[in-house]
């Protein structure tokens, strides 16, 4: 948030720049949830947005929002998680589908913070 601030930002990056990550809204995973709990489902069920993204994607996407992001760690050395991509298809076969991308969270989450703020 201090990069919506115009403040002196700094973003500590703990991943590769080549991790790929899942990110879902989590209304989206709560609507996940939900159609597991209404149609009794049972196992083991993946709930992901089925966009997995390099990490460098997702900072060069902040970036690109006019964040002020003056400041980036690369600490890859920390990334003790690496890849994480799941299959959701057993979830969509039910009908559910993730309803907000990822740059349409980012959006939100930009917009939220500044009327919030104002």
């Amino acid at each position: 948030y201090r990069a919506l601030d115009n403040d002196d930002s700094f973003l500590e990056v703990t991943l590769s720049l080549d991790t790929l990550k899942d990110y879902l809204w989590v209304k989206d995973f709560a609507r996940g949830v939900k159609t597991l709990l209404d149609q009794a489902q049972i196992g083991v069920w993946n709930i992901s947005n089925g966009d997995p993204r390099k990490y460098r994607n997702i900072v060069d996407l902040l970036q690109s929002k006019r964040l002020l992001i003056k400041n980036i760690a690369w600490l890859p050395d920390l990334d003790y998680l690496g890849n994480h991509i799941v299959s959701n298809e057993k979830l969509l076969s039910l009908g559910w589908y993730p309803e907000i991308s990822l740059e349409q969270g980012i959006e939100k989450i930009i917009d939220e913070y500044k009327q919030s703020s104002s």
